[in-house]
C-alpha cells in the first residue's frame, strides 16, 4: 500500500534516510494510472535528466491532463505521496503546481499542465526544460510518442536590454544607500531586508557577467546553484564575503563587499555586452554610504 510513515521523530536524526524514490514514484504513478485526469506523467529535472543526482535531489513530476484546473481545486490527490508534511501551492495564470515535502524531507515539485503542452513542443519543438532532459513516467494516450529526442543542450539565456541592466545599477546603488539609513537608525531586520534585495541584484549582474563572456559563455543555474563551477575563483571568494551577522559593524564590512564585487561585475558585463555603466553612480554611492556609515563603525 502507498503511504509514507507520517510519524517523524522529534529532534535531528542526520543519519536516517529520505523517502526512497522508487517507492515514491510507484506510489504516484499507481495513483495516476487510475484517475482520468491524467493522460501522462513526465519526470523533468536532474532526475528526469539523470545527472547530478544525488540522496536528496528532488522529484520534478509533470502531471498532464485534459483537465489540471479539476486537479487545483481539490488538492486531495497529494495523499497519491502518502502524508505530506507541507504543501506549498502554487496557482499563478500561467503556472499551477504543488511543492509538497514529505515527513523525511523528499521533496516533490508538482507542476500541472494542460495536454496542449505537450502538443505544442511536437509541433514547435522542445522547451528548455525538456530540450536538457525528461522521461516519460506514464502515458495512457500515447500524447508523449512525437514528442522529440532531447539533445542535452543548455538553454542559452536572453540578455538584457541597456535599459535592465540600467534599472538594475539604480536598484542596486539605491538599497545600498538606504542600508546605510537604516544602519544609522539601528533597525536592522530592515537593514537585512534591504541587504538581501543588493544580493540579488548582485546575483543577477554576475549572471549576466558570466553569460555575455565572449571567451566562455557558462550556464548559471538558478538562484546562484553550483556557483562554485560557473563564476570565476576570485570572483567566488568575494562573493563569500558579502553574508553578516546581525549588527552593524559586520554588516558595514559585508555591504563593503557586495559593493566591491557589484562595480567589478557592472564593469565587466558592461564590456562584454557594448553597454554603458556608470561608474559615477558607483563612486558617488559608495562615497555617499561610507561616509554616514564611518560614525556608526
Amino acid at each position: 500500500m502507498c503511504g509514507c510513515d507520517g510519524g517523524a521523530r522529534v529532534g535531528v536524526d542526520y543519519s536516517r534516510p529520505v523517502e526512497d524514490v522508487e517507492q515514491v514514484t510507484d506510489c504516484i504513478l499507481e495513483w495516476a494510472g487510475g484517475d482520468s485526469r491524467i493522460a501522462a506523467v513526465v519526470l523533468t529535472g536532474s532526475r528526469g535528466r539523470g545527472q547530478r543526482v544525488d540522496r536528496f535531489s528532488d522529484l520534478d513530476v509533470e502531471l498532464i491532463g485534459p483537465r489540471p484546473r479539476d486537479l487545483a481545486a481539490d488538492d486531495d490527490w497529494i495523499a497519491c505521496v502518502g502524508q505530506a508534511m507541507v504543501v506549498l501551492p502554487f496557482d499563478l495564470d500561467d503556472l499551477t503546481s504543488r511543492l509538497v515535502v514529505l515527513p523525511k524531507g523528499r521533496k516533490v515539485d508538482f507542476t500541472l499542465w494542460p495536454e496542449d503542452r505537450i502538443a505544442r513542443m511536437v509541433e514547435s519543438g522542445l522547451t528548455d526544460l525538456y530540450e536538457r532532459g525528461y522521461t516519460v513516467l506514464m502515458d495512457k494516450t500515447g500524447l508523449t510518442s512525437a514528442l522529440p529526442r532531447p539533445s542535452g543542450r543548455l538553454p542559452i539565456p536572453a540578455m538584457p536590454t541597456q535599459r535592465e541592466f540600467s534599472r538594475l545599477e539604480s536598484e542596486f546603488w539605491f538599497e545600498a544607500t538606504q542600508v546605510a539609513v537604516y544602519l544609522i537608525r539601528a533597525d536592522l531586520w530592515v537593514v537585512k531586508f534591504r541587504e538581501n534585495t543588493m544580493h540579488q541584484c548582485l546575483l543577477r549582474m554576475l549572471e549576466w557577467r558570466v553569460q555575455s563572456d565572449p571567451a566562455q559563455r557558462r550556464f548559471t543555474w538558478h538562484i546562484g546553484h553550483h556557483m562554485d563551477e560557473w563564476l570565476a575563483a576570485a570572483d567566488y571568494a568575494m562573493a563569500g564575503q558579502v553574508f553578516t551577522h546581525f549588527d552593524a559593524p559586520d554588516t558595514i564590512r559585508g555591504i563593503t563587499a557586495a559593493m566591491n564585487l557589484f562595480e567589478r561585475a557592472t564593469a565587466s558585463a558592461a564590456a562584454n555586452l557594448s553597454f554603458i555603466h556608470r561608474p559615477e553612480l558607483a563612486a558617488a554611492a559608495r562615497s555617499h554610504v561610507l561616509s554616514l556609515l564611518n560614525p556608526v563603525s
